[in-house]
């Protein structure tokens, strides 16, 4: 901090400004790049994964199970907006202020008084999770049952290769 303060009050001195304007146009400046810039992605990312991951191994560790079902629910609806959010990253990133849309969206899925994440699995994931889990599960079971028949095959292999 005693560096930052030596740099602002060489910018002060050299502009002939008040150090605390300095300050804060200069955390102004840096406020915008990462809203408007490279950092929004960065802080959107931190607030939609850092926060809830740590509520969520409070939650592990607490005897509600209440608390396990909003955490889980909220990382289902984080899950499928990822994945929407990959395909679609070209287009959405010309979206204006999208990075402070994505923010406000991750937020809204996990306060406590919005329960975002809870509405929107309710609403739109559960309807269709219940119309297509048997079939998502069978293709799940066909896969699980060629890749134990390929991990057979390569113990097998790997036996005669003893």
């Amino acid at each position: 901090m005693e560096k930052i303060d030596q740099y602002v009050g060489i910018i002060a001195e050299k502009t002939g400004q008040d150090p605390t304007l300095v300050r804060n146009v200069l955390m102004g400046v840096i406020l915008v790049v990462f809203v408007f810039g490279f950092g929004a992605s960065i802080i959107a990312n931190i607030v939609g994964v850092f926060y809830p991951a740590f509520q969520s191994f409070k939650a592990l560790e607490s005897e509600k199970s209440v608390d396990d079902k909003k955490w889980l629910t909220y990382w289902c609806i984080f899950s499928i907006f990822t994945i929407v959010d990959q395909f679609g990253h070209v287009i959405l990133v010309w979206v204006p202020f999208y990075y402070i849309l994505k923010l406000c969206f991750l937020m809204y899925l996990f306060l406590p008084y919005t329960d975002g994440a809870s509405k929107i699995y309710v609403t739109y994931v559960l309807p269709i999770y219940e119309k297509y889990h048997k079939n998502i599960e069978a293709v799940g079971e066909k896969y699980a049952d060629l890749t134990s028949v390929e991990f057979k095959m390569d113990k097998n292999e790997a036996k005669k290769a003893e």
